[in-house]
Formats: C-alpha cells, sequence, structure tokens
C-alpha cells in the first residue's frame, strides 16, 4: 500500500496568512494525543498522522469529543494552541481556546462565575502559555 502525502492549508485573504489545516484527537487505546488529518468513517474518528509511526494502515481511533483542530497560533513558548488548549496569563488567569460563528476565541471565566468571551491572535497570544487541554486537565477549570 502507498502513502500520500496530503496537507491542507487555509489562506486568509485579507491577511494574506496560510495556516496549516491539522487536527488532534485522544486515541481510543488510551496512549494519549495523536496529531494530523481527521477523517470519519462509518460513524468512527480517526486521525492520519503527518508521520506514520506503530500502525501499519498510518490511523487511529480517536474520542470524538476530544477532537481540536490547530489555530494557526502558537504560545509564548512556540507550542501549537488547538482548540480546547488551556492558555495562562502573566497574571495566572486562564482561559479555553474555542471556536465561534465569528472566528476564533478565547473563553475565560470571571471571579463571579460568568464567562467573557475575548478574540484570539498571536498578538494576543506572545504572553500566555498553555498549561493543559480540556480533556486531560479538567481539575485546572475549577
Amino acid at each position: 500500500m502507498q502513502y500520500v502525502k496530503c496537507e491542507l492549508k487555509e489562506i486568509n485573504l485579507k491577511q494574506n496568512i496560510m495556516r496549516e489545516i491539522k487536527f488532534r484527537g485522544l486515541r481510543t487505546d488510551g496512549k494519549g494525543f495523536i496529531y494530523g488529518n481527521l477523517m470519519e468513517y462509518g460513524g468512527e474518528f480517526y486521525i492520519v498522522p503527518q508521520k506514520y509511526s506503530d500502525k501499519p494502515f498510518g490511523y487511529f481511533e480517536v474520542i470524538p469529543e476530544s477532537v481540536g483542530q490547530f489555530t494557526g497560533l502558537k504560545d509564548k513558548n512556540g507550542v501549537e494552541i488547538y482548540e480546547g488548549s488551556i492558555l495562562q496569563n502573566p497574571k495566572n488567569e486562564i482561559g479555553i481556546v474555542v471556536w465561534s460563528d465569528a472566528g476564533l476565541k478565547l473563553k475565560c471565566k470571571r471571579r463571579n462565575g460568568d464567562y467573557f468571551i475575548i478574540p484570539l491572535d498571536q498578538g494576543f497570544c506572545n504572553n500566555k502559555i498553555i498549561i493543559g487541554n480540556i480533556h486531560e486537565n479538567k481539575d485546572l477549570l475549577k
């Protein structure tokens, strides 16, 4: 069997920016996140890694609720930010990366328990770090 490398790109014509379209998801075999292209077949979700590793056919079943898309952004340490990432600012305030109809946002919780939404771009991320994700680090959201 031959593999064909497929890279998807999204082009933002207004800002003349291209970002790589890729996903991550938690493997159903409990071996953590896998990164690559997302596919759905027969109601099951799979990630096809860009680098094939220990699976001869090159795909891994993932938990559908854990799938998040790469935002095209990186935190201050150069770590890729995905939907579902938990970011922290220098004041130790945290927010969750979410997609909305209006684009990429950071969902933050106020002290009174209400939420507010902030647009997310690379300039905003320059002083933020990823401290976890909503699937493996739910304790950070309390």
